[in-house]
């Protein structure tokens, strides 16, 4: 944020600068200055050009960083979002099997089996081991 707080500063200031030079140009159009001043004058309008092609020279290369920028704080907002989704992905299904053996009821068959339980956390295991492999796979974890 500072560094477009200090793009805009200096953008404001070239078109001040710009400004200026559009002023001194239309004093130079009235033709009641000697012909030394009006060489002078002439002469600082020619400066002043460079510098103004310089300066939207400046200002266009100011922009494109700061689209550059833009362009790196929004791949890094992705990536981080990519990674939230990795993860809640790979823990909803848990989430839903945990639910859904957590509920009181008393004829679950499942209860009265002996391995019910280990069964299940393997199942869940499985599961989140096999998602997680996949997404790796796919390269979402770089």
């Amino acid at each position: 944020m500072r560094i477009k707080g200090r793009l805009a500063n200096i953008t404001g200031q070239c078109e001040e600068f710009l400004f200026a030079c559009a002023l001194l140009r239309n004093i130079l159009v009235v033709p009641v200055y000697p012909a030394a001043t009006k060489k002078m004058l002439n002469d600082i309008v020619d400066t002043l050009t460079h510098l103004e092609y310089s300066m939207r020279k400046l200002d266009k290369c100011l922009e494109d960083q700061l689209h550059r920028i833009d362009s790196h704080l929004r791949a890094l907002s992705d990536k981080r979002l990519r990674i939230l989704t990795v993860l809640s992905s790979i823990f909803l299904p848990l989430t839903f099997i945990s639910s859904l053996y957590g509920m009181n009821f008393e004829h679950m068959p499942e209860y009265h089996y002996d391995y019910a339980y280990p069964l299940c956390l393997g199942i869940m295991f499985c599961i989140a081991l096999g998602m997680v492999i996949y997404y790796a796979i796919k390269g979402w974890f770089r």
